[in-house]
C-alpha cells in the first residue's frame, strides 16, 4: 500500500510540475521569441548602469542594470520596425542616450558604454528576420 501512495504522489507530483512554463525574464539568454531584442550590455565604467529603451513612439521602458566592468544580456518588448535609442543612466548621475538604429523584432545588439559616456555606441550583432 505504502509502495501504491509513493507512486501515486510521483506521478501527480510530474503531472502538476510538467504543466508550468518558465517566467520569461528579460535576463534570460534563451533565443528571442516574438516581439523581443537582446540586448547585450559591456560596462566600461566604473559605475554601475541603469539602461531604459526609448522608442520612436514615445515608450520608455527599463531593461535592468549592469554593474561596473561588467557584462549583462537583457531582453526588451519589441515591436514593427522602429527606431531605438537606449538611455544609459550611470550611478554618479551622469546620462546618455545614443543615437537612434533602425530595429525588427528577433534582433540581437550589442551596447558599449565607453568612458566618457559620451563615447558609447549600439550596433547589430546579428539574429534579425
Amino acid at each position: 500500500m505504502k509502495k501504491l501512495i509513493a507512486a501515486v504522489t510521483v506521478v501527480l507530483v510530474s503531472a502538476c510540475a510538467g504543466g508550468q512554463s518558465r517566467a520569461d525574464s528579460p535576463f534570460d539568454p534563451s533565443p528571442e521569441s516574438s516581439g523581443r531584442i537582446t540586448i547585450v550590455a559591456d560596462n566600461l565604467q566604473f559605475n554601475e548602469a541603469t539602461l531604459y529603451v526609448l522608442s520612436d513612439g514615445g515608450s520608455r521602458q527599463r531593461i535592468g542594470t549592469v554593474g561596473g566592468k561588467n557584462r549583462a544580456t537583457m531582453r526588451a518588448d519589441w515591436e514593427g520596425n522602429r527606431e531605438l535609442r537606449i538611455e544609459i543612466r550611470l550611478l554618479a548621475g551622469e546620462r546618455y542616450t545614443t543615437p537612434g538604429i533602425n530595429v525588427t523584432p528577433g534582433e540581437r545588439l550589442e551596447l558599449m558604454i565607453e568612458n566618457p559616456v559620451q563615447r558609447s555606441v549600439v550596433r547589430r550583432t546579428g539574429g534579425g528576420r
